[in-house]
């Protein structure tokens, strides 16, 4: 049998071993689930934004197109409202960090 102190010292062993591996380990899972998060919902925004926005905007300005006529209906309109909405802060934010990092880099000389 291990006496208390044995005991422990065969745990923070235990711990200084794999403690940072477990951490390590667990960095790079939480590191690889945001970038699939990240990356899905940018997919998801950009792509189907760009197309319930030009769909949206089309049935404004013609509602009998058939391609869009589904989704200009009175129970989707919502919905394509609202992945426009989505679609246009998208794009504003991420033209708001390209010009913080333009303007924190001094690539002003870059604009046009």
């Amino acid at each position: 049998m291990l006496s208390n102190g044995d005991r422990r010292v065969v745990v923070d062993f235990i711990w200084a071993v794999l403690g940072p591996v477990a951490a390590f380990m667990g960095r790079l899972l939480l590191f690889f689930v945001c970038l699939f998060a990240w990356v899905s919902l940018l997919l998801i925004v950009l792509f189907g934004g760009i197309f319930v926005f030009a769909a949206t905007l089309l049935g404004w300005w013609n509602p009998a197109v058939p391609a869009v006529a589904w989704m200009l209906r009175a129970d989707y309109r919502p919905w394509a409202l609202g992945a426009s909405a989505l679609f246009a802060i998208t794009v504003f934010l991420i033209a708001q960090k390209l010009w913080r990092y333009i303007r924190r880099k001094d690539l002003l000389w870059l604009w046009p």
